[in-house]
């Protein structure tokens, strides 16, 4: 079940969102961590792509899933709904003249009928209109498309779970309200499975094969900081409160968690084909 927390900032209107992700954009691409290799190369073995492919993706961000496949030479049209991160998409992109980054509203946007072969989302589906995202990507699809939906997701294990309790300290002072919806995140090999579900729901895809890829990444005190600075719930703190929230945690992992806080990690991958 999403937290209360995320369904508040789903209903805020798409300004308020975008306003969000303006102000941390720069911080967004430096913190965000990278999508594993192997993830595109089963999205395109699944997708068997020839030469003259088209992709469309939505919610590019600033580029970071977008410049893995940008690398591999097919044609991309690539929405975004923030400007700031959009335009850092094209100085990232700028290399590759057969990616576009398109400014716009995935959800209010015309888009061609039946003119993608695969239709890629990386940790943005779910900011969609329920109502319409699978529809809408049927339509944009060419017969035999496939869609493939991506999100990281913390994982736990005694590795990480003593210092992120700990630092849990700092929300139960500065932000109560994220402390009550804070759970210890599943094992790395017990992750649920959150779109499974929706996509055959739909009626518009088959069912999805479904893989995950664990690793852990290794944070400085400051670095981590960097990190929750892009974080949707973190973002929509007062201002005040949020930099108290954070000047305790940076604390609290220089004295209490060896100047290091690790996140275990799990990028789950959805790939499904047209019906």
């Amino acid at each position: 079940m999403p937290s209360r927390c995320r369904i508040a900032f789903e209903r805020m209107t798409q300004l308020d969102r975008r306003a969000l992700y303006d102000q941390a954009a720069v911080r967004y691409d430096r913190a965000r961590p990278a999508y594993p290799k192997a993830l595109f190369d089963d999205i395109l073995s699944f997708a068997q792509l020839d030469e003259n492919a088209r992709i469309l993706e939505v919610g590019c961000g600033s580029g970071q899933a977008t410049l893995s496949l940008a690398r591999r030479g097919w044609q991309i049209d690539c929405i975004e709904l923030s400007a700031r991160l959009a335009e850092l998409a094209r100085g990232k992109l700028a290399r590759f003249p057969h990616v576009r980054i398109i400014s716009g509203d995935y959800d209010e946007m015309p888009l061609p009928a039946a003119a993608y072969d695969l239709l890629v989302a990386a940790t943005a589906f779910h900011w969609l209109d329920p109502a319409t995202r699978f529809h809408k990507a049927h339509s944009a699809l060419k017969p035999g498309g496939c869609i493939a939906l991506f999100w990281h997701r913390p994982a736990s294990s005694q590795l990480s779970r003593d210092c992120m309790a700990t630092l849990q300290g700092a929300y139960r002072e500065h932000a109560p309200a994220l402390a009550a919806k804070w759970q210890t995140p599943p094992p790395p090999d017990q992750m649920p499975d959150e779109f499974s579900a929706p996509i055959t729901e739909s009626g518009c895809f088959q069912p999805a094969h479904v893989k995950r890829y664990a690793y852990n990444l290794s944070y400085s005190a400051a670095a981590y900081i960097d990190l929750l600075g892009t974080f949707s719930d973190h973002l929509a703190l007062p201002p005040a409160t949020r930099k108290n929230l954070l000047a305790e945690i940076k604390r609290l992992i220089n004295e209490a968690c060896g100047g290091c806080a690790i996140r275990e990690q799990v990028t789950t991958l959805y790939l499904a084909c047209r019906l």
